[in-house]
Parts: structure tokens; sequence; C-alpha cells
């Protein structure tokens, strides 16, 4: 076994045997990765208390051989995130994140930039006005598609790639080829979701902007539903 050390997010945890747990981490070197954290459930363990949901640590583990299941060794808290804890709405937010992280990728599969837009997402969630909740997970789902390598294209029609082609007031998405699609190229019998051009400049900005722009923008009901 070789030993390693890196900073993680807590995803999600399960029982194990009568004092111990299973826990999933996203790893910023690894990747998501599937620790036993050994006695965590007892009491005086001195990793009580340090693997919270959604918290950022700092771990060393034994990476075994030829399995997914390792072994975890020490944990260092290094931020909690207390709002979300004791928030049902953000704790629901914080949990289509983790849980969108966990289903979307393998284990052991490193992705570039995901641990800190991951963080930093969290991080919006404990911060943010409840009223601003939608704008942080709606722009994480279309960055973390991107980062996985299944960027919309919102620019242009992915069909006849004319920009010009969706300056019309009522657009539509194809979820099949992963674009826009402009009324000309639009094919009977095909399946596509129609969009509201607000929503779709809504949605450009939500795969681009910086925190600062996604805490000014104002949705409602009817845009979150056609994004």
């Amino acid at each position: 076994m070789n030993i390693f050390k890196t900073y993680a997010i807590v995803l999600k945890s399960e029982n194990w045997r009568e004092t111990s747990k299973i826990l999933t981490l996203f790893s910023q070197r690894f990747g998501k990765i599937r620790v036993i954290a050994k006695g965590v459930r007892n009491p005086k363990s001195k990793l009580v208390g340090n693997l919270e949901p959604f918290s950022q640590v700092n771990i060393v583990f034994y990476k075994k051989e030829n399995t997914d299941l390792h072994l975890l060794s020490q944990v260092d808290l290094l931020q909690p995130l207390p709002k979300i804890q004791n928030d049902l709405k953000r704790f629901a937010y914080a949990s289509a994140v983790t849980e969108l992280l966990d289903k979307l990728t393998e284990p052991e599969e490193v992705h570039p930039g995901l641990f800190s837009l991951t963080w930093e997402t969290l991080q919006n969630i404990e911060a943010a006005s409840i009223a601003k909740l939608d704008n942080y997970l709606w722009s994480y789902v279309l960055k973390l598609a991107s980062n996985l390598g299944y960027c919309p294209k919102l620019s242009a029609c992915i069909s006849c790639n004319k920009t010009e082609a969706l300056a019309t007031e009522h657009l539509f998405f194809s979820a099949e080829k992963g674009g826009m699609i402009c009324k000309n190229c639009v094919q009977e019998g095909s399946y596509y979701l129609r969009l509201s051009k607000k929503s779709w400049e809504i949605m450009k900005l939500f795969l681009t902007s910086q925190n600062s722009k996604l805490e000014s923008l104002i949705l409602n009901k009817k845009q979150i539903s056609e994004i």
C-alpha cells in the first residue's frame, strides 16, 4: 500500500460494521475516492466531527492495490459549512450538487478544475441568500457538464452553425444533439425543449459567469422551469 495526502470534499457516508463508516470523497489529486474510516462512530474517535457532509478536509490515506476502497489514516477539518448543516433548503441544494458529482464521475478519474468548481459552489450555497440558490445550482450543472465533456452549444444553431438564426423570441434546445436548434433546422418527429430568449441568455451566463454576476441575476419561475 502507498500513502497519499490530498484535499477532499465529503460527498456522503454509510455505516460499515459496528463502529466504522465508508466515505465517498471528491479529492483534488485523485478525483472521487472511497475510504474506510475505522472506528469513526466511536464517540472517543479522533475523527469524530471532522467528516460532516460538504466539509473540506485534508486527508492522509493508504491506497490499496486492485480495489477502489482505501483506508483513511488521518483527517484534518479545514472548513465546515455550518449554515448548510442547519438549513434544510441549503442542505437540499448542497445535496443536489454532491449527488450529481457522485453519479456523473467514475472512481479515481481526475478532472482538473472540478474540485475547485464544486467547493466554490458549496461555499456560495453556504453564503448566498435563499433567493439566489437556483442561480448557483444551475450554473454548476452546466459547468459540470462542460467539465465532463458535454458542454452544450449555446452560441449558434448546432445544425447550421448560424448565430443569427437564433435571433428570434422563441428557441429550441435539442438534448439529443446537445445544443440550440433554430426554427429552420427543427425536424418533424424530433423532441425539443422550448426556450424563451431570456432563458437562453441566462443559460449562456450560467455557463460563463463569475460569482458576482450570478448574484445579481434575477430568475422567475418560468425561466427556472425552462432551464
